[in-house]
């Protein structure tokens, strides 16, 4: 049976990543969560899962959360000690009687961390609401009134409260107001564009540097002294070049000797990163989430024999650039010498690299994809990603 497997962030108020719910599916033409409909089976799935993939990669050191269903609470799959980083989610389907409560008190004693997932308060639920760690409030089905009564039924609790299915930036400050912990959603992904006529000094050497970099010939002297105009992005780059990441005998203490050293194609890819990881209001989350994008999108491209899989790089790098620019791409591009081809891929995603970045997207987001959208086994589609986790995550290591 093929399992795919992804994660979603859970955020705290700051937007930095508190842990993750671990999503799997047996088709990429499934919504991630949906493996079949025999629970016994699921836990299969999920066993071989766990001995296949790469959960280093996965989580790191941060809490990871698994949809769990009785069958699974009352199998041998799951370990019986763990460190308090691994967290089940109980599903609101469970009907709760003595048998539930005793498996899931069993476990919390084992140390997992014990979530209520998509959470409507009944008095048979306030046993495992005195073992829950974090309670999560499907807020997109409740509604804000909903919300509010849920919220006063559980006065009382003294856990942690999650508010998932959050999608816009207007709801995360509603929900963070009424004192939610962490956020599940997209929302930190919206773009908020500027009702200002004039460009910030600081984007408008940044959009000048973007389109330079992407032109069919760059001119490393004009890539110089735009660099030159910002000390933090200056400071970066020689960073990087001195970094364990290239273990250069001898230290590179000029931009034009780093230009020299890093060549064309790196150039392009590190400059383009370390000038998206400059915006001081940007989301550790977004930047994360736009460097893991451009790398898998290169690699489903390499995987399909596709030219050129730089330029599928540079498609899922810039697909967050509206939010981080707080601005449109006809804004954005009425400034920058980009390519009709990447331009179409960005706004309509409706060539080659279009349809692999909307592709990549949707597998991020646990969405299901249209059959046969990615014609790839699923070793290739769950090496791509986590592959793309791995590299993301030492390259943001590198920039922060």
């Amino acid at each position: 049976m093929n399992v795919f497997l992804s994660r979603q962030e859970i955020l705290t108020p700051k937007l930095s990543v508190y842990g993750y719910e671990l999503l799997f599916r047996d088709s990429l033409s499934n919504s991630a969560g949906l493996i079949g409909d025999n629970k016994v089976a699921s836990a299969k799935v999920m066993e071989s899962a766990f001995l296949e993939f790469d959960y280093g990669a996965m989580i790191g050191d941060r809490p990871a959360f698994l949809n769990v269903s009785r069958e699974l609470l009352n199998s041998e799959l799951l370990p019986s000690r763990t460190c308090g980083c691994f967290g089940l989610e109980i599903l609101e389907t469970e009907v709760v009687d003595d048998e539930l409560v005793r498996l899931v008190t069993g476990k919390a004693k084992q140390g997992y961390l014990i979530s209520l997932d998509d959470f409507h308060y009944s008095a048979s639920w306030q046993p495992l609401v005195e073992l829950a760690d974090i309670i999560k409030l499907d807020v997109l089905d409740l509604g804000s009134e909903g919300v509010s009564r849920e919220l006063g039924l559980l006065k009382n609790y003294s856990g942690k409260l999650l508010a998932e299915k959050v999608e816009t930036l207007k709801e995360f400050n509603y929900y963070k107001s009424l004192g939610f912990d962490y956020f599940q959603g997209y929302f930190y992904a919206e773009p908020t564009f500027s009702l200002k006529k004039s460009i910030p000094q600081s984007k408008h050497i940044t959009i000048k540097l973007l389109g330079e970099l992407n032109r069919k010939e760059p001119c490393y002297n004009a890539i110089r002294n735009l660099i030159k105009q910002d000390a933090r992005l200056s400071f970066k780059l020689l960073k990087l070049v001195n970094s364990p990441f290239y273990s250069r005998a001898n230290r590179i203490d000029s931009l034009q000797e780093a230009l020299v050293a890093l060549g064309l194609v790196e150039i392009r890819r590190w400059i383009t990163i370390l000038t998206m990881s400059n915006f001081e209001d940007a989301p550790d989350v977004l930047i994360f989430s736009s460097v893991f994008r451009g790398n898998m999108c290169k690699n489903i491209a390499i995987s399909l024999n596709k030219l050129d899989p730089d330029a599928f790089f540079t498609v899922g790098l810039f697909s967050h650039l509206e939010t981080l620019l707080s601005m449109s791409f006809e804004k954005i591009f009425d400034q920058m010498n980009l390519s009709e081809r990447l331009v179409k891929a960005l706004v309509e995603q409706d060539n080659e690299m279009g349809v692999i970045l909307h592709a990549v997207i949707d597998f991020e987001q646990g969405k299901e994809l249209p059959q046969g959208m990615l014609d790839l086994p699923e070793s290739v589609v769950n090496e791509a990603y986590i592959s793309s986790l791995k590299w993301a995550e030492v390259v943001y290591e590198r920039i922060s």
